[in-house]
This record gives C-alpha cells, structure tokens and sequence, in this order.
C-alpha cells in the first residue's frame, strides 16, 4: 500500500500517489458539532520554522475528510516533514489536536505504460 497511518498517526505516503484519509475532532470526549465557520486544517513542512506549508488542507466538516492528491506531493523531495492538525474556531479559538507527527514521503518505482518486464 503507497499510504499508512501508523498506530502513532505518523503518515507514510508514496510521493504523486492519492491518499484519502478523515480524521474526528472530539472534545470533552465527544465529537465536536461543527458551526458556521468553524474549520480543521491538516499542514505539512519540511521544517516547523517554514513559514509556508508544503501541503495543506481544509476541512468543514467533523469527521473532516482530505484527500492529498498527486499533484501536491509530486514535486516535495524524498524524506520526512512533519505534520499537525489543527481545530479553528469562527470566533478564533485554535486547538491543534494531532501535533508534530512523522509524514514521510517514499519514493516511487516507475514503469513504463504500467507494465512489469520482469
């Protein structure tokens, strides 16, 4: 499989594959109703001190739902960004809940016209 989310939610990912995946915001050990405004953003640097991301996603919905697709990841060079989650609040309440995991980009083995020579 070109995508896996460990038991510690480090995200390993074949770099230019598609990778679906959701994630659920709870609080007080409940899932959190949405409102309006209200978002959940999934970010991806190479180095926490980066000011931009080299991915990222939004969400408005709880379970939020994202889909990394080939296109963001087919130009990141090879290793291991970090990653987080995080809950923002219209009233601009911010709560990052997934914090400073592992998302590592592999490398990918090309065939030409999807055939196996052997």
């Amino acid at each position: 499989m070109s995508f896996v989310i460990d038991e510690n939610k480090n995200i390993t990912l074949t770099r230019g594959d598609s990778a679906p995946f959701s994630v659920t915001l709870k609080m007080d050990g409940e899932v959190y109703e949405m409102q309006t405004g209200d978002r959940i953003d999934f970010g991806v640097k190479a180095d926490y001190e980066d000011t931009e991301c080299a991915v990222h996603k939004t969400s408005t919905t709880n379970p939020a739902s994202f889909q990394i697709d080939p296109e963001d990841t087919s130009e990141l060079e090879f290793g291991t960004y970090r990653y987080d989650v995080q809950f923002v609040a219209a009233n601009g309440f911010t709560q990052t809940f997934i914090e400073k995991k592992r998302f590592k980009l592999d490398k990918e083995v090309t065939v030409p016209n999807g055939r196996d020579d052997g």
